[in-house]
């Protein structure tokens, strides 16, 4: 197992702190921290990308011994993650042999565990992550996630139906204009048509109306010059 975040000096246990040595996410459950099926179903029922993940985190403890822990995460599929998203896929150590998710990419949305309050003994001496269980405030806290992400969702939405019915009527306004434009162009054209139409036909029928043609001009000689 490759270590995550390796002891070098000093020790652990010369400090007083725990110190992690190890991680590790596997979709097979163990000691007792299976996820009730139901509860599964019932999240997936609003999220059916959830996928139930374990981490097993190993510390060395202040007494110099190891100690691991394991933690439920919400791990989230994605079947073609976007261009640009940074979000890093996870490494499973393993799966169940039925494994639902043969492409795409699983990555961890979050460990399901409580951190040690900011200045407090057991968080400056680095303790374990304190374990919540795989129960209804799990499916509560999901359930307002995925509420939230849905009306920011419906206000993206919103917004872009918005841009695009103004693009359209900014689009239709130039088209306008440019009718109107050839509206008076053609307009104009059929003006001057009609005037030149309307001589020809004076013309066609009084003849002797007609200008007459411009004198011939002389001939001019040219002679040239004595050099």
């Amino acid at each position: 197992m490759d270590l995550i975040g390796k002891v070098e000096s000093p020790s652990a246990k010369a400090l007083g702190c725990w110190q992690l040595l190890a991680v590790e996410y596997t979709a097979v459950f163990s000691d007792g921290l299976d996820p009730e099926p139901s509860r599964v179903r019932t999240i997936r029922m609003f999220d059916p990308d959830y996928v139930p993940l374990l981490v097993r985190r190993t510390f060395q403890a202040p007494t110099g011994g190891v100690d691991t822990f394991g933690y439920h995460v919400i791990g989230r599929h994605i079947r073609v993650m976007p261009e640009g998203d940074t979000r890093r896929p996870l490494n499973l150590a393993s799966v169940p042999a039925e494994w639902p998710y043969a492409t795409g990419t699983i990555y961890a949305q979050r460990t399901w565990s409580q951190p040690w309050k900011k200045g407090t003994l057991q968080y400056r001496n680095g303790y374990p992550d304190i374990y919540l269980a795989h129960n209804e405030w799990l499916v509560k806290w999901m359930r307002a996630c995925h509420s939230q992400m849905f009306s920011a969702a419906q206000d993206v939405r919103k917004a872009m139906m918005a841009q695009f019915k103004e693009d359209v009527l900014a689009e239709q306004r130039a088209l306008d204009a440019v009718q109107t434009d050839r509206r008076e162009a053609l307009h104009e054209e059929k003006s001057e048509l009609h005037d030149a139409i309307q001589n020809e036909l004076h013309w066609m029928r009084h003849p002797r109306q007609r200008p007459a043609p411009p004198e011939p001009k002389g001939f001019t000689e040219v002679t040239e010059a004595a050099s």
